[in-house]
């Protein structure tokens, strides 16, 4: 995805050598009015950045160790009949998760697809399939770590860090910034997604920072 791409500039593509925006950013720019592109870049630049960290070694050797943890935990107590609160419910949700993979009922209409929108609902029924994988396989407390849950990763998390820096810069311009925006993007820890602390970002002094991941920026977009 591009880094630069405003006003007539030169609009170097990251890793790929071109010189145009990509179909998003320029759909982007001319609905806004294309602002600051030192200001885009260096929003793409903190989500990249953020991305990376979440991806040292050392980071992924903890958190895989704290899945494991919670996975030996989970699995010991599901059959118990008196669970009680979250355990009660990551027991439910489970089971739900069992009888949809076990009925097919979970993929009946995706499967059930033809002709144009086949390619598509093929996509769907593969992401559907991983996501039914993972809350058979780990603990649903952790249901949004792309080390459990790489199907949520690959299709609204890190692979466009881009354009979500350039969604999340486009709102910190909006006049409800602080009363509305960055409220909304203030993500819960619930299923342990990849976060980003936009306050603490040395390239981005915005007011209001919210702690958040790439998935609530895009969310949140569709709404800006």
């Amino acid at each position: 995805a591009a880094s630069v791409c405003v006003g007539g500039k030169v609009c170097q593509r990251h890793g790929l050598g071109r010189e145009e925006p990509s179909h998003a950013e320029t759909h982007l720019l001319n609905m806004t009015g294309a602002p600051d592109g030192n200001v885009l870049a260096n929003f793409r630049i903190m989500l990249t950045t953020c991305t990376r960290q979440l991806q040292t070694q050392s980071n992924r050797n903890d958190v895989m160790q704290m899945i494991q943890d919670e996975n030996e935990r989970f699995f010991n107590i599901i059959s118990q009949p008196d669970l009680e609160g979250e355990d009660a419910i990551g027991r439910d949700v489970y089971m739900a998760m069992k009888q949809l993979h076990e009925s097919g009922d979970g993929y009946a209409l995706l499967d059930a697809a033809s002709g144009a929108s086949k390619k598509s609902t093929d996509l769907w029924g593969a992401f559907s399939r991983s996501a039914v994988t993972s809350f058979l396989t780990y603990s649903p407390r952790f249901f949004l770590q792309p080390m459990v849950s790489r199907w949520i990763h690959e299709s609204m998390w890190s692979s466009w860090a881009y354009t979500f820096g350039m969604q999340l810069a486009l709102m910190t311009f909006s006049s409800e910034w602080g009363t509305v925006w960055s409220q909304m993007l203030e993500e819960s820890p619930v299923g342990h997604p990849p976060m980003c602390d936009t306050k603490t970002s040395a390239l981005l002094q915005i007011p209001d920072g919210p702690v958040t991941s790439s998935n609530l920026v895009h969310q949140v977009f569709h709404l800006f």
